[in-house]
């Protein structure tokens, strides 16, 4: 299985990430600017409206800054997605956030505002959208693994990896909360270096998620208070995780 370190070394792709944000672009170092229609590797795609995205956003931020172009609008929204994969067209995406089963969820931003368990978001891809791309999926939220996972597999050449029902996060503790930060960027950064998702990277996050388990039943983190229910959390992780493809 690849280090991170290893893995940090060998990506060298252009990215560009929607952000919920204050409508800045921010350049990554050493990166030439993204422009017209030039193809890319990854989209990434990381909502920030609630506790949870405010955490998630900056694991898929910190992959922009350092391989290529952050884009921030005011609140990332169907439109801009849908005109991204448009523009930009793209193998991969990979989202962190809020899903449902037939939708990626941003903030409830009108005119597509819904409610989904009691809260209010928007649906800023859904099964609609998937003829136009891309080619993958990685979505690391609840729920999306269902209708909309498989409907997006089902068009040839696609593959998506994802999670069957509601997920649970332990995002109060510091050391938890590095632990789910590892989970999503050793994945994702495979993903982007190999442009696109396979079963090796269902495998490999199956392996991360039984790292991180060793980790806090007796390894280093077995003293965090936290450790029982993040193992809990983990085995239900691993136990919702879906991979449809060739």
């Amino acid at each position: 299985m690849p280090t991170l370190k290893s893995v940090i070394r060998t990506i060298k792709t252009q990215i560009t990430v929607w952000f919920g944000g204050n409508g800045r672009n921010l350049r990554g170092s050493g990166n030439p600017a993204i422009a017209g229609n030039e193809k890319l590797n990854a989209l990434l795609w990381a909502p920030a409206y609630d506790l949870v995205t405010e955490v998630m956003a900056p694991w898929l931020q910190e992959l922009a800054m350092e391989h290529g172009d952050c884009l921030f609008g005011d609140q990332l929204c169907r439109d801009q997605v849908q005109k991204t994969i448009e523009s930009k067209p793209s193998r991969v995406a990979i989202f962190c956030g809020h899903g449902s089963p037939d939708a990626l969820l941003g903030s409830p931003k009108p005119p597509n505002v819904l409610t989904f368990k009691g809260s209010a978001h928007s649906a800023i891809y859904d099964c609609a959208m998937v003829a136009t791309g891309p080619q993958s999926l990685f979505a690391f939220c609840c729920n999306a693994g269902g209708q909309l996972g498989s409907l997006f597999a089902s068009f040839e050449g696609r593959s998506f990896l994802g999670y069957l029902d509601e997920l649970p996060y332990d995002f109060a503790n510091t050391e938890c909360k590095k632990a789910w930060k590892i989970v999503v960027q050793r994945v994702a950064k495979q993903i982007i270096h190999d442009g696109g998702i396979g079963r090796e990277h269902h495998q490999l996050l199956r392996e991360t998620y039984n790292e991180v388990m060793r980790d806090f039943r007796n390894g280093t983190l077995r003293k965090n208070p936290h450790a029982g229910w993040m193992q809990m959390c983990l085995l239900r992780h691993m136990k919702l995780l879906c991979y449809y493809g060739v």
